[in-house]
């Protein structure tokens, strides 16, 4: 963040936010008014890539194991991790293998990309 000050005044700054997309966001603030924040940002949620779409095959499978809920649970960016992830597979077999890796974390909890994940460890 860059913050300069700026003619005419001393209560003008000038806020510049550099973010992951290289997209630059400027905005005129007077002091002592207060920034707004979307919910997500407050709570640590913004997604650097775009949102990916749940492929039908994918629902169905987390339907069948019962494991809806559970990505559910997981925050936005595991969620959209595990797609892209799976969606990024060329060959078949990765993406069955890739799959079966989520699905198997999901039931499981408490682990996500072969990580540990206290968050999501589940209750036994």
């Amino acid at each position: 963040m860059i913050v300069v000050d700026t003619p005419p005044g001393p209560g003008r700054l000038l806020q510049v936010d550099v973010h992951a997309s290289d997209h630059f966001v400027a905005e005129w603030l007077i002091a002592g008014a207060e920034r707004p924040r979307s919910s997500a940002r407050e709570e640590g949620m913004m997604l650097k890539r775009p949102r990916a779409t749940m492929p039908a095959g994918i629902r169905r499978e987390l339907d069948a194991a019962g494991l809806t809920e559970a990505f559910k649970q997981r925050p936005p960016y595991q969620r959209n991790d595990y797609l892209h992830w799976i969606g990024r597979s060329v060959r078949a077999a990765t993406k069955r293998k890739r799959i079966d890796q989520m699905l198997e974390e999901l039931k499981a909890g408490g682990v996500y990309m072969g990580m540990a994940h206290r968050p999501s460890k589940r209750a036994r």
